[in-house]
Parts: C-alpha cells; structure tokens; sequence
C-alpha cells in the first residue's frame, strides 16, 4: 500500500516537473506572427 501510494506521488511529481520546465522556458512559445505573415499563410 505505501510503496503504491509513493509511486503515484513520484509520478504525479515527476509529470508536473516536466510541464512546469516547459512553461517555464522562454522560448517554449513561438513568436507571434506579423501582419503580413499571417495574410501569406491564410492565403487573404
């Protein structure tokens, strides 16, 4: 029972690690695209 219940807690801890790394890294989120990009690649 305790050795389930420490698994579970060290994958729940280990999951969260990981996203928060993600998010926390500045260049996980592309620049936005300017004006003239966004009309080139939705074909306006």
């Amino acid at each position: 029972m305790f050795a389930h219940l420490l698994f579970s807690w060290i994958n729940c801890t280990k999951s969260f690690l990981l996203f928060s790394g993600y998010v926390a890294n500045t260049n996980s989120f592309p620049k936005p695209l300017t004006k003239e990009e966004e009309e080139y690649y939705l074909g306006s």
